[in-house]
This record gives C-alpha cells, sequence and structure tokens, in this order.
C-alpha cells in the first residue's frame, strides 16, 4: 500500500493517494510537497530517489524544421512553445511515464505532431499574410494533443499547453519564382496597356489637330467669301451712281464675281472634306494600330502561359518540372551552345522529369 507522507500535505491530497492498490515498490510514491522552495514537484518513496517534475514553464524549441502544406510544399520553420506540469497530473505521469525525461520527450513529439498537422492545413501562399492565423492554429492543435479531446475521447499527454510562437518561416524556393514570374508578367501587361493608352492619347490628339485646322481653313474661306461679295457689292453700286448706261455690264460684272467666289467657296469646302476624310482616316488607321499591337502583346502572354500550363499538366510536372522540360528545349535547339559554369553547378535537370 502507499506509505504515509514523510512531511506534512493536505488531507485531501492523502484522501486521494489513498484509493490507488499495490504499486510496485520501485514505483510506490507519493507527493511530498506541492510548492517546493526551487520551483519543483518532489515524487517518490521513501529511501529511494526523487523524481522532480519543474512546477514553472518548460519550453520546447525547434528549429529548421520541415513541414508539408495543404498543397503539397515543403516549408521550413522554427517554433518554440510552453507548456507545463500541473499538480494533478503528477501522479498519472509517474504511473504511465515513470520519468521526467520520458514524459518530456512525449510531450515534445506530441507536440511536433500537432504543429505538423497545422502545416497541412494551410496553402503556401497563406504562409506569407496569415502567419498569425497560423500561429493561432497550431496553439490550438497543441492544446489538444497535449490537453486530450474530450469532443473525440482522445486523451492527452498530462501537460497543458500555455504558448506558442512561430518564429521562422521560409518559403520553397521554386514558390517564390513562380511569385516572380508572375508578378513579371503582369508588369508587362500593365506596361503594354499603358502604351495602348499612349498610342490611343496619341491618335486622339492628331485627330483633334486636323479638326482644328479644318476649321481654320473653312473660316478663312468664308471670310474671303464674304469679302468678296461685300468688294463686289460696292463696286456695282457705285457703277450703278456713277452711270446708269453702264449698269447692264456691271450686274454682268456682279454675276460673273458672284459665280467665281461661289466657285472658289466650293473649292474650298471641297479641299476641307477632303482634309477632314484624310486625318478621320490617318486617325481611325493609328487607333487600329494600337489595338493591334496591345491584343497582340496580351495575347502572347497569355498563350504562353497556357502552353506552359498544358504542359505541366500532361506530363505531371512540377514548376521544377517545367523549368526543367524548358532547359531540355532550349539545348535541343540550340545549334552551337557553350555553357561556362564553376563548381559546383546543377546542369542536368532530368531528376525533376
Amino acid at each position: 500500500m502507499l506509505q504515509n507522507p514523510a512531511v506534512s500535505s493536505s488531507d485531501h491530497l492523502a484522501s486521494n493517494l489513498s484509493r490507488y492498490s499495490t504499486v510496485d515498490d520501485r514505483y510506490d510514491v507519493f507527493i511530498e510537497t506541492f510548492n517546493a522552495p526551487d520551483g519543483y514537484f518532489f515524487i517518490g518513496p521513501s529511501a529511494c530517489k526523487r523524481v522532480k517534475f519543474p512546477s514553472t514553464f518548460i519550453t520546447a524549441d525547434f528549429r529548421d524544421r520541415t513541414c508539408v502544406s495543404n498543397d503539397g510544399l515543403h516549408i521550413k520553420f522554427s517554433v518554440m512553445f510552453q507548456y507545463q506540469m500541473t499538480a494533478s497530473n503528477v501522479y498519472p505521469t509517474i504511473i504511465k511515464y515513470r520519468n521526467f525525461e520520458k514524459w518530456a520527450s512525449i510531450v515534445e513529439q506530441a507536440g511536433l505532431s500537432s504543429i505538423h498537422h497545422s502545416c497541412a492545413e494551410f496553402m503556401v501562399t497563406e504562409f506569407q499574410n496569415k502567419r498569425g492565423v497560423i500561429q493561432s492554429s497550431m496553439l490550438d492543435n497543441l492544446k489538444l494533443k497535449l490537453e486530450g479531446n474530450e469532443n473525440s475521447g482522445e486523451d492527452g499527454v498530462n501537460a497543458v499547453a500555455v504558448s506558442l510562437q512561430l518564429t521562422y518561416v521560409h518559403l520553397p524556393e521554386q514558390y517564390n519564382k513562380a511569385v516572380a514570374e508572375k508578378q513579371a508578367a503582369e508588369e508587362d501587361i500593365a506596361l503594354a496597356i499603358a502604351q495602348r493608352k499612349q498610342e490611343t492619347t496619341k491618335a486622339n490628339t492628331e485627330l483633334l489637330k486636323a479638326k482644328e485646322e479644318s476649321r481654320k481653313i473653312e473660316d478663312t474661306a468664308k471670310n474671303e467669301a464674304e469679302v468678296l461679295l461685300t468688294e463686289t457689292k460696292l463696286r456695282t453700286i457705285a457703277e450703278k451712281l456713277a452711270a446708269k448706261e453702264d449698269i447692264a455690264l456691271a450686274k454682268a460684272q456682279r454675276q460673273q464675281e458672284t459665280t467665281k467666289a461661289n466657285t472658289e467657296l466650293l473649292k474650298a469646302n471641297e479641299e476641307v472634306t477632303k482634309i477632314e476624310d484624310t486625318a478621320n482616316h490617318e486617325a481611325e488607321v493609328l487607333l487600329t494600330e494600337a489595338k493591334l499591337k496591345a491584343e497582340e502583346t496580351i495575347y502572347s502572354f497569355q498563350k504562353e502561359a497556357e502552353a506552359l500550363l498544358e504542359v505541366k499538366n500532361k506530363l505531371n510536372l512540377t514548376t521544377e518540372g517545367v523549368l526543367a522540360y524548358l532547359s531540355n528545349r532550349l539545348l535541343s535547339e540550340a545549334s552551337n551552345l557553350r555553357v561556362t559554369t564553376g563548381e559546383p553547378a546543377k546542369l542536368s535537370r532530368k531528376d525533376e522529369l
């Protein structure tokens, strides 16, 4: 049976310990104190060695570890978490794990398992902008692993999870490269759109200039026609006052001048129409060329992206595999290719295909 405590303890503790039946003499233990001066729980039989459990927080530190994201990419990370032994867990921990070292090892392995489980819940992109959410998920899963899950009935490892810090995250190189390539493509598309707007603005400016020039020519022609008409009328009136006998002649001259003025006005109107038609035609050509150039650029990038995606899907390649495929195509199509490289260098990508 359990021995009586060597030092005083509460009646409640003694009544709880009396519930246990006979145990092997090596593990027939009792709790001497729950508040030891040096911050440890002391448990052990009299005349035997003591087993010490810290009553303060214990820190587990995992550095440069690798986990797998939900989309199958390897993420390097470092994490720390703190856990604690409570008074109520001391006796069942000794019965189950025998000593502090074995219990601590089990706690750390359970904690690492919960961290890997949390990694698998998130896509690689979320490790960039949801780091706080991932850290909270790791802490929640850590608590379930260490303290148990009442809903599923899963037992814990007799430890209390206190806190967790995700101190370092490094995304895979192929992902960073793919993001850079996507950003470059988006910049090229933005440049093409800006060039199209610039060409359109230029064409509209030329059209406005042509219309303004046409208006000026038309106004000048009208003014000249009005001047001619006015001069003709004045000249006709003067001739009528000077001599009645010249009225017929004056009428004939007026008619002639009027016809001449109308003819010049018609010519001016025709010239205005030609200039306006030419300006409109040139503006339409410029607009069409700008639109075709922009559409060609966008179409080229879209087709290139679709071709790479089709190769990746048909050949079941990773992003690194697609890069290897493109490298091999480049090497096969080059008639005279020289490569100079230093050690170490990776020239072959066959393992990626």
